[in-house]
């Protein structure tokens, strides 16, 4: 269930960076002169992107290009960056909240999932448990850079009127900044469930529409590294959420929940290695990421690093393996970018927040 906790100025990763940030104090937006234009808004969802009618990306990602993908790099944010994030931030709950419950896969007998309950697992393990919830709804997004290099990210089945919904993060879609032109090629984009060791047991999803947040497309704005695909259903397996279920969402709730499952497929993490194609997971309690009210982003603690981005964090996941999206895999805090031994000193995942910006990502792509 949710949690309505809220801790005021606790930060993950140290009073240095509280220090920093308190030299910053906003500039009141009260008594301004008229309110901005909601095309303009950091949250608004971009133009996205179409993939072609004659795109053939399951024949493109062979599994020897699937296995020579590389993860996604996480990334990680200095204090300094973190402060340009949170001045940037803006109290954005504008929106009604929008939530919708998970949906059990066709053959619910058959896929019946697993909560994995208890104490809080903040060194990720393996999940274990490939067919099952909620690892059915869980898998690698394959895409291709502009130079013809491929990567994964982490993404997750999420319930829509279109039964062909993907969540994950917005760069996994798009580089940020430099505007709606810049958008990852979705020719070149599919989604393979419940990956286990790169056998992609279930066939591949091509992607047929993309989308972020303008924050995130136009400036690279880490409170809005939100983003959602749309897939094509399969020829032999239709439409992915009948197909795989898909997990609720609960947008615009707050930034403490109680128990948060995440779910990755992370290359790397804090010290040590993961193979990349197998699901992961931590569970913990999540907060404020700063403490202060305007940055709504989230904070959990979890060593899952390259690879992992765009995972989701689901709250209240149950006995079918079935939950809400709350968040999803964004950056961590690098201490001193400079110096890559400092790196995951912190282990400390972030999520962008799930307000504004996710309402309006998710209401483009599943009514796309």
């Amino acid at each position: 269930m949710i949690s309505r906790h809220r801790t005021k100025f606790r930060v993950g990763f140290g009073s240095s960076l509280i220090a920093v940030l308190a030299l910053w104090v906003p500039q009141s937006t009260a008594g301004a002169a008229e309110p901005e234009r909601a095309a303009a808004l950091p949250s608004a969802a971009a133009a996205g992107a179409t993939a072609s009618s004659g795109a053939d990306a399951t024949s493109y990602w062979t599994p020897e290009r699937r296995a020579s993908a590389k993860a996604t790099p996480l990334p990680g944010l200095s204090a300094r960056e973190i402060q340009r994030v949170i001045k940037k931030s803006t109290a954005s709950s504008r929106l009604s909240r929008l939530s919708a419950p998970p949906t059990a896969p066709a053959n619910k007998a058959a896929t019946r999932g697993d909560s994995k309950a208890g104490a809080a697992v903040n060194k990720a393990r393996p999940w274990g448990k490939a067919g099952k919830q909620p690892a059915l709804t869980t898998g690698r997004l394959f895409y291709r850079l502009p130079d013809g290099s491929g990567h994964t990210c982490s993404a997750s089945v999420i319930h829509a009127s279109n039964k062909n919904t993907l969540w994950t993060a917005g760069h996994c879609v798009h580089p940020g900044g430099g505007g709606d032109g810049k958008f990852y090629d979705p020719d070149y984009m599919t989604f393979a469930p419940d990956d286990d060791g790169g056998r992609a047991p279930h066939g591949l999803w091509e992607a047929a529409y993309i989308n972020t947040t303008k924050g995130w497309a136009d400036d690279g704005d880490f409170a809005q590294d939100v983003a959602a695909v749309e897939v094509r259903p399969q020829s032999d397996r239709g439409n992915i959420q009948e197909f795989a279920g898909s997990q609720g969402y609960h947008f615009g709730y707050g930034q403490d929940f109680s128990n948060v499952t995440f779910l990755g497929y992370p290359a790397a993490g804090n010290g040590r290695s993961f193979p990349g194609d197998q699901l992961t997971y931590c569970r913990d309690n999540t907060e404020d990421a700063s403490g202060w009210w305007w940055d709504e982003r989230l904070q959990m603690v979890c060593d899952m690093g390259q690879g992992s981005s765009g995972g989701p964090w689901i709250d209240d996941l149950n006995g079918d393996g079935l939950g809400y999206i709350v968040g999803a895999m964004s950056h961590v805090y690098d201490p001193d970018p400079n110096d890559p031994d400092n790196a995951w000193s912190d282990p400390h995942g972030f999520s962008s927040n799930h307000g504004d910006g996710a309402i309006n990502v998710y209401k483009d792509v599943a009514n796309h």
